[in-house]
């Protein structure tokens, strides 16, 4: 049975491109509806921090990962790797600052995917450190920023690094590194 299953590619980062729409930079435009007395509903508040988050990562050069396309990846390893029980993916905390339980309901029924926020323990191996870099540097540009790390019970999986914010409930996957020797 698991001879059908046909090897899924591992997906290519693409550079991050702002969402048109917008002639004020989002902060400005927060700023000026704010002190215009203007109140800003739930979701067109999360397109903004949306766009915020796109224009930073933008400019500081960020390519990230299709979400879709890492699920499916993942999927198909945690798949392959199971054989005959049942493993998926998650989403495990970079550090003990990462841990957001108020991202857990919104994240998951707003991405739709396998892998979960799993909040019981935090990433328990290394991360390479041009990706450590990268942590350092989003988390300086972007308050709120909660880094997560894929993962499920396998002997060498392929990890991706993503970041979510309460903001904007959006996630993006900027890094991957194969397992084991930080290749990739």
């Amino acid at each position: 049975m698991l001879g059908f299953l046909t090897a899924v590619p591992r997906p290519v980062p693409v550079p991050v491109v702002v969402p048109p729409g917008l002639s004020t930079p989002p902060a400005d435009y927060a700023a000026l509806a704010s002190s215009l007395g203007v109140d800003i509903p739930v979701l067109p508040r999360r397109t903004l921090a949306q766009h915020a988050e796109a224009a930073t990562l933008a400019s500081m050069g960020v390519s990230t990962f299709d979400l879709g396309s890492v699920d499916r990846y993942l999927r198909s390893l945690a798949k392959k790797a199971s054989r005959k029980r049942n493993l998926r993916w998650v989403w495990k905390p970079l550090r003990k600052a990462d841990v957001a339980y108020e991202l857990r309901v919104g994240y998951n029924v707003l991405v739709g995917i396998d892998g979960e926020l799993d909040n019981t323990s935090v990433y328990e191996h290394l991360v390479p450190g041009r990706v450590l870099e990268q942590v350092r540097d989003i988390s300086g540009r972007i308050p709120g920023a909660k880094f997560y790390v894929s993962d499920y019970a396998a002997v060498d999986p392929d990890p991706f690094m993503m970041f979510i914010t309460e903001a904007a409930l959006h996630p993006w996957v900027f890094a991957v590194w194969d397992e084991p020797g930080f290749t990739g």
